[in-house]
């Protein structure tokens, strides 16, 4: 059963399809922070061999807002029970791309992974763009840690 909550906050995106088997993302509970993503019906299983990387499509073609990004994420259950994720980390789909939205799923775990029609393979998010302005200066304000990194304020 897929949950639509009443937004606190919604925006309208846009999309088209290869075909009316493709289903939309949707959310999976009231709590989603993202949604999912499924394997469009009426393609053939998947498999992903360990140490391979896979594009698989989701049939959409989506009009994200200027101002906008969509985000694209590793499930979470996959991640743990398989070591299955996206090869590039996060994906970063553009307010002015107009392709299909592919994730490039990797397979770090010890066995084949499969994906079947309907499956959720991975999640989205569409968040504001912030520009940023890098402006020179001849220095940078004072902080208890200053350069100090990899692991330097603990475990």
């Amino acid at each position: 059963m897929v949950f639509q909550a009443p937004p606190l906050f919604s925006l309208v995106v846009k999309f088209t399809a290869t075909s009316l088997n493709v289903t939309p993302p949707s959310y999976a509970s009231e709590g989603s922070a993202a949604f999912d993503f499924p394997y469009p019906d009426g393609l053939p299983q998947l498999r992903i061999a360990p140490g391979q990387m896979l594009p698989v499509p989701t049939g959409l073609y989506v009009e994200v807002p200027k101002g906008y990004q969509l985000l694209l994420f590793a499930r979470s259950g996959n991640a743990f029970r398989h070591r299955v994720s996206l090869q590039n980390g996060v994906g970063i789909i553009d307010s002015d791309y107009r392709g299909e939205i592919v994730g490039l799923v990797s397979n770090a775990g010890p066995a084949p992974f499969f994906i079947d029609p309907g499956d959720r393979f991975m999640q989205g998010q569409v968040l504001p763009v912030i520009h940023t302005i890098f402006v020179p200066s001849d220095s940078l304000s004072q902080t208890e840690r200053g350069a100090g990194g990899f692991g330097s304020t603990g475990a």
